[in-house]
């Protein structure tokens, strides 16, 4: 057989595998009739509606388990967060490998999973067992309600401390590897629950027409609703038994002792998933049909560049950001819907879940309509007094019920709407990506926090907590007002998301959508306008220096800028330019480091893809969720010490970026005496931006090779990017091969900085991790815990982006009144926040001054000047250069842009202490004003 005919075989037959029924070879012709949409529409709304209701089974269930391993609700937060980690990290790949592997057969694998999830889920109760020691021999049924007055002032008394009395046989459960199984297991579910949807929604819409595809989303989505109630009911009635089914303990259902069989609902779920996951194998990675054509991946296309899409695509952001705020309001009041219904209407476990289950069909809660009736448990001196809460039929759990149900139906019109817009604002072959990209969003911003938030408020509504042998259990009794006013003032977070769509789809008429907020019916085009791509020229001409330079520039943004260009020939250039010989010559020899000067010889941009590196992308994101639980403890826990000493060394690690590692050690601006190049280091060490040898280096190819691809943040590539995204992505080559040229010998002649990089890691956990963690708990008692979330993490995250901005900000935003042919800008908000580095085009124009600025701190504001200053009145910091005035007017004449309007030194300054203090402000009106409201309206 000839090679030709073989290859053209093979093809055949993985064109027959991918549009057949079947597994491997095994392909009959009776089980083609099966490949349709319908035939796997009915197959996925099957397994949706049992993933869905093993979701909500653990919800129902996890004030059982609350008792049962005696954890308080935070750690139940914690536990149902964790299928939300596992989706945030592997998310985006699952998005990304659908489009080479059979679609299907992996939403298959992945219930599979879900379903050995729920095996797990119900594992604790096969190791510990059912707990049958009771304490229902302590009821004296011949006690009168008159002799109760005590005891019953005794348990609502918040002062008491109620203390169990631990028996001598009471079996001792720990509760800790029980919930390490739950975490585990729940885990393990978002790493199956991620495939199923981020595959699942696309390979419905790209095999079935775009007519159809609205109607066939939204029937999924209505059987999929049955899923949580499903989860609701079957929670109600395996709770309804006890533990172990086949022992009927002397207590009833409403007694706080009572644990229900929380395990079956689990085995029975996993069983129905793999039953009905094994027929979705079969299915083929594409039908042959009237449908739209598969999301496959194009040649040479990468995941990198599928982000890229996505992330500059308008339409897309915006959803996923309402999308977020809507999780964020409505997912917690879901979460703790049954522990509510509990609390407030004195329900049974198994009430509770039986109701939310009829009325929750994914709802967006509208408040806490229904008040608080003190019902009598205790009719008369005749009536039996039983263990458990008192009975509370109050008349307004029906109007509590109804508005729920309502409020459920209006709320999950809107989800149609926003599945179409995800798929019909990417491009075809980013469908699945973007899914994975959305799930991960909503990992990060929403579902991971909602959890915590709402089980910590949760926990803080508790007035009387279990206690066994010294220990504190799960909450027995809430206070009911902190309770509703909790749960109710959360819903109203999730109205900004209507607005935030609209607001960009208004502005966005080049994409033709018209979405209609809250209804199925979707518009969009069917194909979205291409970007146009940029073409890049090279250029040389003569600068006003009269000194030839290549410029790159790109026609879809420079032509408009040129336009207000003089119009003497001359072309914006990426950098600053040389000074005239009677200066220069006197500055570069003063300067020590020539790499200033403008090699603009290759500029030349090229077509290298950009590598994410998951990892840094990893640990920014958690070092960004530490800094926000640190402005949680600045709000609610810390003390007035803390929140200074936090401002404090944000202040002095910015100094050692700023006057050290920038002015000092790259530009050699000023010289410093060995103590004060000691404390620069000391400065520059706390602030963690790298080490002063590596810092100089990649600033000096910054200034050398402005805005090329020699640039470590090269703003052309968006805000983004300069302003962070390029801590996250691999270095351009020529970012390493021109960092190699550039002269560092004068910085490495300094012992300090060679001493530095040498203890670099040990310096930096004593410097920038150890002393701000152990002064504020050495000198005021502040709790080491507190220091480091609010002395270490957020105060680094805060100055990480003020310096960022200088990156980002100011050389995108802003004015250029002394080079306007170069990108960096002076940027007023930037200066303030950075402490005098916003004038960034004066710095990249004249880069030798030690201000960094036209004038001194004395006329504008200049926090970084100042520190200068102080030092060289004591003689520690000497040669301050400056640039002549007259040389700056002759700059400012020739180059710069014209009437830019200054301020005075006196208002300068006003704006800067406000700004620059931001932190002490916002803490200070957070504490003072913003905290006892929200305390009083929450709790």
């Amino acid at each position: 057989m000839k090679k030709s005919d073989m290859s053209a075989k093979i093809d055949d037959c993985d064109d027959r595998e991918g549009l057949s029924c079947g597994i491997g070879s095994w392909r009959p012709e009776w089980l083609q009739k099966f490949a349709t949409p319908r035939v796997f529409l009915i197959n996925f709304s099957l397994v949706a509606i049992f993933q869905g209701a093993s979701f909500t089974y653990l919800i129902g269930s996890m004030t059982t388990l609350e008792k049962k391993y005696s954890f308080e609700s935070k750690i139940s937060g914690l536990i149902l967060i964790a299928d939300n980690i596992s989706q945030m990290i592997i998310n985006p790949f699952i998005g990304y490998l659908a489009t080479k592997y059979n679609r299907p057969m992996l939403m298959a694998i992945g219930e599979m999973i879900v379903a050995l999830a729920c095996f797990m889920s119900a594992a604790p109760f096969f190791i510990y067992g059912a707990n049958y020691n009771l304490n229902s021999d302590r009821i004296d049924r011949n006690v009168s309600s008159t002799s109760l007055t005590d005891s019953t002032y005794d348990l609502c008394d918040k002062t008491r401390n109620i203390t169990a009395i631990c028996a001598a046989n009471e079996r001792s459960v720990t509760k800790w590897p029980a919930v390490i199984i739950l975490f585990a297991a729940s885990f393990v579910n978002g790493l199956g629950y991620t495939a199923f949807y981020t595959i699942g929604l696309p390979y419905i819409d790209d095999n079935t027409s775009k007519k159809s595809s609205p109607l066939y989303l939204s029937f999924t989505a209505s059987l999929r609703l049955l899923g949580p109630s499903l989860g609701f009911l079957l929670s109600s009635l395996c709770l309804k038994y006890y533990e172990n089914p086949f022992y009927s303990p002397d207590i009833s259902p409403t007694d706080p002792q009572w644990v229900g069989a929380w395990w079956i609902g689990f085995v029975v779920i996993g069983i129905f998933l793999i039953l009905f996951s094994i027929p979705m194998m079969i299915f083929p990675s594409q039908m042959g049909s009237d449908s739209s054509p598969a999301t496959k991946p194009t040649e040479n296309d990468s995941m990198c560049k599928s982000l890229k899409r996505i992330l500059k695509n308008p339409i897309f952001m915006f959803n996923v950001f309402g999308m977020c705020l809507r999780l964020l309001g409505y997912l917690g009041y879901y979460l703790f819907k049954p522990k509510y219904i509990e609390a407030q209407f004195r329900k049974s476990a198994s009430e509770a879940n039986m109701w939310t289950g009829i009325v929750s069909i994914p709802t967006m809660a509208i408040g806490i309509m229904a008040g608080y009736s003190d019902c009598e448990c205790i009719g008369g001196s005749d009536s039996m007094v039983t263990t458990g809460y008192c009975d509370s039929d109050c008349n307004q759990f029906p109007l509590y019920i109804a508005i729920m149900g309502v409020a459920g139906i209006i709320m999950s019109t809107s989800k149609i709407g926003d599945t179409l817009i995800t798929l019909r604002c990417v491009e075809q072959r980013d469908k699945n990506f973007a899914m994975g990209i959305i799930g991960s969003f909503l990992a990060v911003f929403a579902l991971i926090p909602y959890p915590l938030v709402f089980g910590t408020i949760t926990d803080m509504a508790c007035i009387v907590w279990k206690e066994s042998c010294g220990k504190t259990g799960n909450c027995w009794v809430y206070d009911i007002d902190k309770f509703s006013r909790s749960v109710e003032h959360r819903r109203k977070e999730r109205t900004a998301d209507n607005y935030f769509l609209s607001r960009d789809l208004k502005k966005s008429p080049s994409i033709g959508s018209a979405v209609r907020i809250g209804k199925i019916n979707t518009l969009a085009k069917e194909k979205l306008v291409e970007q146009q791509k940029s073409n890049t020229q090279v250029v040389v001409d003569k600068t006003p220096d009269n000194t030839t330079a290549t410029t790159v520039t790109n026609r879809s943004l420079d032509e408009k800028r040129n336009k207000d260009s003089p119009k003497d020939g001359v072309t914006r250039t990426s950098t600053s330019e040389t000074e005239p010989d009677e200066v220069l010559s006197k500055m570069t020899k003063d300067n020590l480091n020539i790499n200033h000067e403008n090699d603009l010889s290759d500029k030349k941009k090229t077509t290298f893809q950009l590598e994410i590196v998951w990892k840094n992308v990893f640990l920014m994101s958690l070092l960004h969720m530490s800094a926000l639980y640190g402005v949680w403890i600045t709000l609610m826990s810390s003390k007035w010490q803390t929140i200074f000493a936090m401002y404090f060394f944000g202040i002095v690690s910015a100094m050692g970026v700023l006057a050290g590692a920038h002015r000092l050690w790259s530009h050699r601006t000023y010289k410093a005496n060995f103590p004060l190049r000691v404390i620069l280091a000391f400065f520059e060490t706390m602030a963690l931006q790298n080490d002063i040898y590596e810092w100089c280096r990649d600033h000096r190819v910054h200034h050398k090779y402005s805005e090329t691809d020699a640039d470590p943040h090269n703003s052309n590539r968006g805000f983004f990017f300069a302003h962070m995204g390029w801590l996250m992505c691999r270095k351009h080559p020529e970012v390493i091969v021109k960092g190699s040229t550039i002269d560092m010998s004068d910085v490495w002649a300094d012992p300090i900085v060679r001493f530095q990089r040498k203890f670099y890691i040990p310096l930096v956990i004593i410097i920038w991790g150890a002393i701000p963690s152990y002064i504020p708990f050495l000198l005021w008692n502040e709790s080491v815990w507190n220091s480091f979330f609010m002395c270490v993490t957020l105060r680094y995250v805060f100055v990480l982006h003020n310096a960022w901005l200088v990156n980002s900000a100011a050389h995108i935003y802003g004015t250029r009144p002394y080079n306007q042919y170069i990108e960096p800008r002076e940027n007023r908000a930037v200066k303030y926040l950075a402490h005098g580095e916003g004038y960034h085009n004066f710095h990249h124009t004249f880069p030798w001054d030690y201000s960094a600025s036209e004038l001194g701190w004395k006329d504008n504001f200049n926090s970084a000047t100042l520190f200068i200053d102080f030092f060289a009145q004591i003689g520690w910091a000497y040669d301050r250069k400056k640039v002549p005035q007259n040389i700056v007017n002759q700059r400012m004449d020739r180059t710069g842009e014209k009437n830019i309007e200054r301020i005075g030194a006196l208002k300068d300054y006003s704006y800067g202490f406000v700004i620059t203090l931001l932190p002490i402000w916002l803490s200070f009106l957070g504490r003072v004003i913003a905290t006892p409201i929200l305390l009083y309206l929450f709790f």
